[in-house]
């Protein structure tokens, strides 16, 4: 399969970039671990973050932009525009993507793929200031293979596009268009308007109205609709108890009818609580449950979990395909998750941790425990991570050893000044044979470089993966972005 890959001009024409991106600047990653950096770009503890911003991480402002525009440091001033229009700056990324791997279709076996991908995505106006917006991004795709292994799927898609409208002395924000609202349990795509305001500094609210998007393929749109919204109560950064409530209609009727609660609880010591919780309307029963717990004890890091999920009111029957996992809809069976994770932050950005997942089915009557150590660990310029784990279950594909093992290379000096390249290899050894096979493997190579002050980037990846469902699987891609 590779000498065939390897015979494309394209891909013969992508291998020597693996030599060329060699001397390319660094780009910031996470190497496995979360984060965080001041506005001057100096990174920052977990905890001096939340003090600095007078809110954990994980909550979200309740009026903030989730543009992706929206980058301007807290407290500094955006560059051009004024008050009250849509003057302002336009920031401009293009994104180009080459993939390269074989599939074997219903005619033709190892059929060469090659998709092209373009993104564009625009921002005009100033989403942080008392001003209007205007936010834009879509794909498209066409394949460069030997085959129509994409004939069935769309060739392009419009994420998003629409006006957005802050009013930050109101605490008031709107947007009108195609977007995505993350508002409680709703996170939904809608063709249509979006508003939130904050009448009083401990209470607020959020409401939307339109088309969903998920349905406009299926069935038309004569019958289409989707309404919902979120109301909540908070202090500041030390709790928020929200109610959320969506419904989705097609033209068969109702397709989906939730409610749910969310809560946020920041204890003095930096303790803190969150989760939600689901009700399907529609089956009249639990859907879904989430919660977590952290703090610190010294510097012991501790963050318990619960999840719960009832696949019978997960799921909701309708006609609303674009659901994925339909499958587990009206099968009864329910799943439970139970763990904790430690980390021992002692030595800089030393973290050793571990993990334990307790998995359960009701009807099955499987069990599961997942046992895990993890490091993660710089030395100078590269940051390494891995993570040996024991899945212990009743079934083969539940039984098994994995080891982990990555790294992030960032060079600034030397032969391979300005360069970066990244690594991540999975082993998964099975107790039984899975299909004739005993192990799964992942292997994934990647660097990259900026030109002209950081505007384009060229990255070159390659991914190759061998399990017991899938022989063998070569994946290379090629990116290019522009920011302008």
């Amino acid at each position: 399969m590779l000498m065939r890959l390897f015979r494309n001009k394209t891909i013969r024409w992508l291998v020597p970039c693996l030599f060329l991106l060699a001397t390319l600047p660094p780009v910031a990653s996470s190497a496995g671990t979360t984060r965080y950096f001041d506005k001057n770009g100096k990174e920052i503890t977990e905890e001096q973050y939340r003090k600095l911003t007078g809110r954990p991480p994980s909550l979200p402002p309740t009026l903030q932009s989730t543009s992706p525009s929206n980058k301007t440091d807290a407290g500094s001033e955006p560059e051009g525009g004024s008050s009250g229009g849509f003057g302002g700056t336009l920031s401009l990324v293009s994104e180009t993507i080459i993939r390269g791997f074989e599939r074997d279709t219903v005619d033709k076996n190892d059929v060469r793929v090659l998709p092209v991908y373009q993104y564009l995505q625009l921002d005009y106006g100033r989403p942080e200031g008392d001003s209007f917006s205007f936010h834009f991004n879509g794909w498209g795709r066409t394949d460069l293979g030997d085959g129509d292994f994409f004939a069935e799927d769309p060739e392009s898609a419009l994420l998003y596009a629409f006006m957005e409208y802050v009013h930050p002395d109101a605490n008031f924000q709107t947007r009108l268009g195609r977007q995505t609202v993350f508002n409680g349990l709703i996170s939904d795509s809608v063709d249509g308007i979006w508003l939130a305001a904050k009448p009083a500094p401990w209470i607020g609210f959020s409401a939307y109205g339109g088309l969903p998007v998920a349905l406009k393929s299926t069935e038309g749109r004569s019958g289409d609709l989707t309404y919902g919204g979120r109301v909540f109560h908070g202090s500041d950064a030390h709790y928020e108890i929200g109610v959320s409530y969506k419904t989705v209609s097609g033209d068969q009727g109702e397709d989906e009818e939730r409610l749910g609660g969310d809560i946020f609880l920041y204890f003095p010591g930096n303790v803190l609580l969150s989760g939600f919780s689901t009700y399907n309307l529609v089956t009249r029963g639990w859907a879904e449950h989430a919660y977590e717990l952290s703090f610190n004890l010294s510097d012991l890091y501790i963050k318990p979990v619960y999840q719960h999920f009832n696949y019978d009111d997960f799921f909701t029957p309708g006609s609303i395909s674009s659901q994925p996992f339909r499958f587990l809809a009206q099968t009864g069976e329910t799943l439970s998750l139970t763990g904790a994770e430690l980390t021992w932050r002692r030595y800089g950005g030393l973290n050793l941790g571990a993990k334990y997942n307790h998995y359960r089915y009701t009807l099955r009557q499987e069990s599961a425990n997942y046992v895990a150590g993890l490091l993660d660990c710089p030395f100078g310029a590269v940051q390494t991570g891995a993570e040996i784990g024991r899945m212990d279950g009743d079934t083969p594909e539940n039984s098994y050893l994995l080891t982990r093992a990555y790294f992030y290379w960032d060079r600034s000096s030397g032969v391979l000044r300005n360069g970066f390249f990244t690594g991540d290899v999975v082993y998964v050894a099975y107790d039984q044979d899975i299909f004739g096979k005993s192990y799964s493997f992942f292997s994934s190579l990647g660097l990259g470089r900026r030109f002209f002050e950081d505007r384009l980037e060229m990255r070159l990846s390659g991914d190759y993966s061998s399990d017991p469902f899938f022989d063998s699987d070569l994946r290379l891609m090629l990116t290019a972005l522009i920011l302008l």
